[in-house]
């Protein structure tokens, strides 16, 4: 097989780290995007140790700021000009309401607004990839959480005095399958192809600063929740496997598509998801819907 190359937001840690690790043993070029410069160096070693293959790559961003995607973006832009695949895997909850320096509640940005922007920034590499026949792809790791997404908040972001970390977390997941679905008909699946995931509940660092019940759901439950390197089970197969690469807007869940709730299907709130996204990020050059 070609050596491809691919991209993993949040890869320092959890699910991220394993599919990192993951497409490293295959052989292929890992960038792993991380906001922590120490943890990330930590984590690329891990990596290259088990693995044997020195092609992993850090690439620092802090996802909660609108600038650093951009410059992430065309750092990876000249650091490859055809980027096979981008997972975007990053994802937090948060106990209390947040505001990134660019002014946004902290879950929609990271969550939402960042795999948004960078897939927006990255679409050139992402299309010349494609064009050489080489089946790009964009994977987006949601959850089964976004079935509790309750009601939709005006703006699709919550005000102070109505946040519940948890919910607020689960519209974001939501909000990654509207995306991921949106996103689908805006690319010639010839070229690029677009789906998301639900992992698993996962027995990792996630949720460490959550609210009280999932900090203590995830201390008590850890011994019995899936482990990160079977949670990125799914997420390489959908990277990586020819079974997939004909499959856009799909989402699944144990290498199987499956339905998203109602609400994820939800076209409308999906094209004024899209409208205030944009809005949010400036990143408002995308194709045509098909």
């Amino acid at each position: 097989m070609q050596p491809l190359t691919y991209l993993v937001t949040g890869a320092n840690s959890g699910i991220g780290r394993e599919t990192a690790r993951g497409l490293a043993d295959a052989g292929h070029r890992v960038l792993m995007l991380c906001r922590d410069e120490a943890k990330a160096t930590e984590a690329r070693a891990d990596v290259v140790d088990t693995t044997g293959n020195d092609d992993v790559e850090i690439v620092l961003c802090d996802l909660s700021v609108q600038d650093e995607i951009q410059q992430a973006a065309y750092e990876i832009s000249q650091r490859a000009d055809a980027l096979d695949v981008l997972v975007n895997n990053a994802g937090l909850v948060l106990h209390e309401r947040e505001i990134t320096p660019d002014g946004h509640e902290y879950q929609f940005a990271v969550n939402h607004l960042a795999p948004f922007l960078l897939t927006h920034e990255l679409l050139d590499p992402l299309r010349e990839a494609g064009s050489q026949g080489r089946a790009a792809r964009v994977v987006t790791v949601a959850s089964e959480a976004h079935r509790s997404a309750g009601s939709v908040p005006d703006g699709f972001e919550n005000q102070e005095d109505s946040y519940r970390g948890f919910k607020v977390y689960a519209q974001t997941k939501l909000y990654n399958i509207l995306f991921t679905r949106a996103l689908a008909l805006r690319l010639d699946p010839g070229i690029v192809t677009a789906n998301c995931l639900h992992p698993g509940v996962v027995g990792s660092n996630f949720g460490r600063e959550g609210p009280w019940y999932v900090r203590w759901f995830m201390k008590i439950a850890r011994p019995f929740l899936t482990q990160p390197d079977e949670a990125a089970d799914t997420s390489l197969f959908l990277a990586t496997s020819p079974e997939v690469e004909d499959d856009t807007g799909r989402y699944y869940i144990d290498r199987e598509a499956r339905d998203p709730s109602g609400k994820a299907q939800d076209e409308a709130l999906a094209a004024e998801l899209w409208r205030v996204s944009e809005e949010a990020t400036g990143a408002d050059s995308w194709p045509k819907p098909r």
